[in-house]
């Protein structure tokens, strides 16, 4: 399936599904409140700083300039990314979501892979090809992205992403598509049932834009 991700004004209390896969249930809490930082009246809802499966993901977050706020009966995050020098070595799966904040940093951003297994070399290589296929100014360098983030209000042309199949690129074309002047195609969309059934319709459902232009067997 082919998507066209095109932002959208998100609104209204959404919880995080929690599945007990730790891998999962961080990118999915890591996207939702990405998205919080483009959509004001969005709140996280269910989780608090500490919980254990979005913490690492604040952490990270505020590293790199961004405030995590108390907002009526839960969290959100706000501001811009100014600059990240971060090691994802133990947490490649929220590798392609920080990438996709850098993007839109002031200041460059390192994001390296100093001890990389041999999943997290997949996720290395298509998380640099995502940004790419966006707009982004990244290179990759040996063990690391170097990425040089948006000046003023600049925004990324948008493009065609390649998930080649791996749902966590195309949770992190989400991001990407609330800093893009044109919509965002994303191949193989439906690889997101992996960590959420039914995401794209509940992203829908609050306020989000995504229309299928192709459908695969």
């Amino acid at each position: 399936m082919i998507l066209h991700i095109g932002g959208g004004r998100l609104k209204g209390w959404v919880r995080p599904e929690v599945t007990g896969d730790p891998e999962k249930d961080e990118v999915i809490c890591a996207l939702w409140l990405s998205l919080s930082i483009y959509n004001p009246d969005l709140i996280v809802t269910d989780i608090t700083e500490r919980s254990h499966w979005c913490a690492r993901f604040i952490s990270l977050a505020e590293n790199a300039g961004l405030s995590c706020i108390t907002r009526l009966k839960g969290i959100a995050l706000t501001g811009r990314v100014k600059s990240v020098a971060a090691d994802m070595s133990e947490m490649p799966h929220l590798m392609p979501i920080l990438t996709a904040l850098c993007a839109r940093s002031t200041d460059a951003c390192c994001i390296s892979m100093e001890k990389p297994g041999n999943n997290s070399r997949e996720i290395f290589r298509l998380t640099c090809q995502m940004a790419q296929d966006a707009g982004a100014d990244c290179a990759a360098l040996y063990d690391r992205l170097m990425i040089k983030g948006l000046a003023g209000g600049k925004k990324l042309p948008g493009g065609i992403i390649d998930t080649g199949g791996d749902w966590r690129i195309a949770a992190a074309a989400l991001p990407l598509s609330y800093i893009s002047a044109d919509p965002i195609s994303v191949s193989y969309a439906q690889t997101m049932d992996e960590a959420f059934p039914g995401f794209w319709q509940h992203f829908a459902d609050y306020g989000g834009n995504a229309d299928i232009i192709k459908t695969t067997e």
